[in-house]
């Protein structure tokens, strides 16, 4: 697992995380500065894509969010676990409680297939394209929204560190130049300046806009299949994070990142 989180809170991750001081298997990277949830996911991903190449399943998860049914999240992330190795780009949309107008939607598309020959629903089948990301509504847009079964976007995001790495490389190619820059030092001693030295000049940008918007608008191209991006029911037992939001449902800066490269997912099941 690695965590990505502001210099004001390592000494309190480290408090409650002592582990991750010294562990070949938990990774603490810290943002010379606030950059959006691009640069942090980045960041992670490609250190990630560094250690343990491109096939490498990566998911980005806030870490204010409270489980209340563990469960269902692990379902739903093994799911997309199965879809991010078909070359997809994976969103969790959660079911709504209520007309909010604290959180982006997702409008759901078509199932992404039917299933195996033995009529066993498949990966893709309890996965479904994104048809549309939408920004936060005023309150009759969400009763509409609600009432249509658009998903909130809880901000959470699987796929193999190769495809983001692919999708940054077409569509930001100066922020993936950079962030390959960065990641080729890790494990040296070098890496500490090469960060100190590229962090300023990451494009600041959600990825939202980076990548998910536009993935899910033209269709996108995987690294070596061609998919759609697509969204999975959101777990009925994961509660959304609280309402003191920055744009689109996305944690104000400065919030630690929770992040599981391939080891940690597989701890995760």
């Amino acid at each position: 697992m690695t965590i990505v989180t502001g210099a004001a809170h390592r000494d309190g991750v480290l408090a409650q995380l002592p582990e991750f001081a010294s562990s070949q298997d938990r990774t603490l990277l810290i943002e010379p500065s606030g950059r959006d949830s691009m640069a942090a996911i980045g960041l992670a991903a490609y250190v990630v894509r560094e250690r343990f190449g491109e096939d490498a399943i990566v998911g980005s998860f806030a870490a204010d969010h409270l489980i209340a049914r563990p469960e269902l999240l692990r379902a739903a992330v093994e799911t997309a676990i199965d879809a991010a190795r078909q070359g997809y780009v994976v969103t969790i949309g959660l079911t709504p409680t209520e007309a909010s107008t604290a959180y982006g939607y997702i409008a759901p598309g078509p199932q992404l297939s039917d299933g195996d020959e033995a009529g066993t629903p498949s990966a893709q089948a309890r996965a479904r394209r994104v048809a549309e990301f939408v920004e936060k509504p005023d309150a009759e847009t969400a009763a509409r929204y609600v009432s249509a079964g658009y998903l909130w976007n809880a901000g959470m995001f699987i796929m193999s560190a190769g495809v983001l790495a692919s999708h940054l490389a077409r569509l930001m190619p100066d922020l993936h130049a950079r962030l390959e820059t960065i990641a080729r030092t890790w494990g040296t001693p070098a890496f500490a300046a090469t960060l100190e030295e590229n962090w300023p000049h990451l494009t600041k940008i959600a990825i939202d806009h980076a990548i998910a918007e536009p993935v899910a608008a033209d269709g996108g191209s995987g690294r070596r299949t061609r998919r759609r991006a697509a969204r999975l029911d959101g777990p009925g037992g994961l509660r959304g994070p609280d309402r003191h939001r920055g744009r689109r449902g996305w944690p104000r800066r400065g919030n630690p990142r929770r992040f599981r490269g391939r080891r940690g997912l597989r701890d995760h099941r």
